[in-house]
């Protein structure tokens, strides 16, 4: 479960114990920042040992003196300025910047400047959204294969269902190797919406079913499961080697055409392990 992160945060940690004016730490600090993605890390461990490890480093400082100003431009355009001061040590600024106000084919200046006593520390991201069309499923170390279905098992099209129908939505996970805290998450079109209630079928379609505790007609694996409007989540701290079939109830609530991103699976902590299902288009009538 370690990772990359994970142990740069506990070098830093120990560092800070021990040598509080290393000139590292500083450096440390801006990549584990540089490294967020809205505002958390790739995992809940992950997050949790830097913020471990920043309180640490914030903790040595003692009563460091801060005194700054700020300023933001762009294209010697003044975009935001401010001021930060011991108070303002957990403060976050974000300002956005549109496309539009860049020079688009060309070059643009981007200047993050300060003034003062302390460090700022500041990140840049870039987001950009490409018109939705088909995805193909993408296989990395774990295969994931979407169906509807009706009562009787039989497969329906995925790209149109009526208004007012209930259909079984059919998750295939494939692992060809044991696997530790995985997580299953189906993402929804604006016009479904998943039904809460247990699941119907958490099952292994191999022929040599794994050794797991049943609890009525039920494997163990998926231990927790969620039922949002617009997705189904399951988790599962072991999944052994296998095919699995899951199986959840979803209603068709408003006509429209909307996208239809992939089903996902992947393990928590090692993220690089994963797959998704085929996405595109459904139609509600």
């Amino acid at each position: 479960m370690g990772s990359n992160t994970t142990t740069t945060a506990s070098v830093l940690e120990v560092i800070t114990l021990f040598d509080k004016k290393n000139p590292l730490i500083p450096e440390v600090v801006r990549h584990l920042m540089s490294i967020r993605t809205d505002n958390h890390w790739s995992t809940t461990r992950d997050t949790a040992a830097v913020i471990k490890a920043i309180s640490y480093q914030l903790l040595g400082k003692g009563d460091q003196k801060v005194n700054e100003d700020y300023r933001l431009e762009l294209n010697g355009k003044i975009l935001k300025e401010g001021k930060f001061t011991k108070d303002d040590l957990l403060k976050l600024q974000e300002y956005a910047v549109s496309i539009s106000d860049f020079n688009i084919g060309g070059e643009s200046d981007l200047r993050i400047t300060k003034s003062g006593d302390g460090n700022l520390y500041y990140n840049i991201n870039l987001k950009y959204y490409l018109p939705f069309s088909k995805i193909e499923p993408s296989e990395q170390g774990m295969v994931v294969v979407r169906e509807f279905v009706d009562s009787k098992g039989k497969i329906l099209p995925i790209d149109t269902i009526n208004e007012n129908t209930e259909v079984w939505v059919r998750l295939i996970i494939v692992t060809p190797e044991e696997r530790y805290f995985v997580v299953i998450e189906d993402t929804l079109p604006a016009g479904l919406e998943s039904v809460n209630e247990s699941l119907k079928n958490v099952g292994v379609l191999n022929k040599e079913r794994p050794n797991a505790k049943e609890k009525g007609n039920q494997l163990l694996y998926f231990e927790h499961k969620e039922y949002h409007d617009d997705r189904t989540t399951l988790f599962a701290n072991y999944l052994p080697a296998g095919v699995y079939e899951v199986m959840y109830r979803a209603r068709a609530t408003t006509p429209g055409r909307y996208h239809h991103p992939p089903a996902q699976a992947y393990q928590m902590y090692v993220p690089d392990v994963s797959g998704h299902s085929e996405g595109g288009w459904l139609e509600v009538k």
